[in-house]
């Protein structure tokens, strides 16, 4: 019977040692692999960007105003209309300059047959004079008469141009293609001389004015050594972007404020922006040739700075420090030199550990 019991103890002695056994073994193993998505550090051409606020403003801003005084008739156009060149914008009654107009060319054509009368005149006694029929007293009348009505024709004239104008003025044709602004008059309103009616803006075509702190300066003029023209983007707040170039440089630095002005030029056509908002502007000053590229999601922060994780062979992680400097669509260019096609963790790094193992994600 003490042999049976010895018996039944050294089996249960063995079963423990042999579970602590498979226990150590086991937790030898480690923790599973993390799931990580990667990607490879590349090479590219990056162009260098500065940045600055600009504002919109019209290419083309004209001012329509009442040229003449009297009744505003005609306001065929509501206030944002698209207005075509030459198109009639506001009409003021015509009726008292046509009027006028009439009476300028009577008088006009009295003053006429007034002059044709007196040179007639003139002619005959001319050969009077040598004759001693007319005194040469009466005759040089006759020449200060004609004279006069000589004078009294270019006058009635300039009153017919005058006259002419005033009733071409009734007439407010836009001057440029644009959109009409707010009227500042209504109809049957009465209009003085120098009225302002309204304004038309061109916005086909917009420039964006922005300033640079004065360190750029060389950049800038360096750009434009090297290229006939500078590009720029122009992004909305919605993120609209629309593509543009340099148009013009300030010649001299702001002492105030330290800036140097641009303007640039970009195409409207569709006339979804408008004048006076702000956006954002980016200019091409330079390329960086070359240059190491890792996508932006792969940067970690911590205690020691910037890094990213790289893959080794045997599939475990290693720190590596990076010096971002500047963004390239979702990419990012950094000041370190790496391998081309060097593996980073772009995704799974929350559990990621210098020497943990990694499943690449397929």
């Amino acid at each position: 019977m003490m042999t049976f019991f010895r018996y039944l103890t050294l089996v249960i002695l063995s079963n423990i040692v042999l579970s602590c056994s498979d226990s150590s073994e086991t937790g030898m193993e480690g923790p599973p692999p993390t799931v990580v998505t990667v990607s490879e550090v590349r090479q590219a051409d990056v162009p260098v960007f500065l940045e600055a606020i600009g504002s919109l403003k019209p290419n083309k801003r004209v001012s329509l105003y009442a040229h003449i005084e009297g009744v505003l008739q005609k306001a065929p156009f509501d206030e944002g209309s698209h207005i075509l060149k030459e198109e009639l914008v506001f009409q003021i009654a015509p009726e008292v300059y046509l009027s006028k107009l009439e009476k300028a060319r009577a008088s006009l054509n009295k003053t006429k047959t007034n002059l044709a009368f007196g040179r007639k005149k003139l002619e005959r006694y001319s050969g009077l004079v040598g004759k001693e029929y007319v005194t040469p007293l009466s005759f040089e009348e006759i020449q200060n008469e004609v004279a006069d009505y000589e004078s009294s024709v270019e006058i009635a004239k300039a009153e017919v141009a005058l006259a002419q104008q005033d009733l071409k003025n009734c007439f407010i044709h836009a001057p440029i293609e644009g959109i009409l602004g707010e009227q500042k008059v209504t109809t049957l309103d009465y209009v003085e001389h120098n009225t302002l009616l309204s304004t038309i803006v061109q916005i086909k075509v917009l420039y964006v004015d922005f300033t640079l702190p004065e360190k750029h300066v060389y950049a800038i003029r360096k750009a434009l050594s090297e290229e006939k023209a500078l590009p720029i983007e122009v992004i909305t707040q919605e993120g609209y972007t629309v593509a543009g170039e340099i148009t013009f440089v300030e010649t001299t630095v702001d002492p105030t404020t330290g800036t140097l002005m641009l303007r640039g030029r970009i195409p409207n056509e569709d006339r979804l922006l408008q004048p006076g908002i702000f956006v954002n502007v980016k200019l091409r000053v330079d390329k960086l040739k070359d240059a190491t590229v890792i996508p932006q999601k792969a940067l970690q922060y911590g205690q020691k700075g910037t890094y990213v994780y790289i893959v080794k062979s045997d599939q475990t992680v290693e720190l590596f420090n990076v010096t971002p400097k500047q963004p390239f669509d979702e990419d990012i260019v950094i000041e370190e030199e790496m391998d081309i096609g060097t593996q980073i963790v772009t995704e799974g790094q929350l559990n990621l550990y210098p020497g943990a193992k990694v499943e690449i994600k397929p």
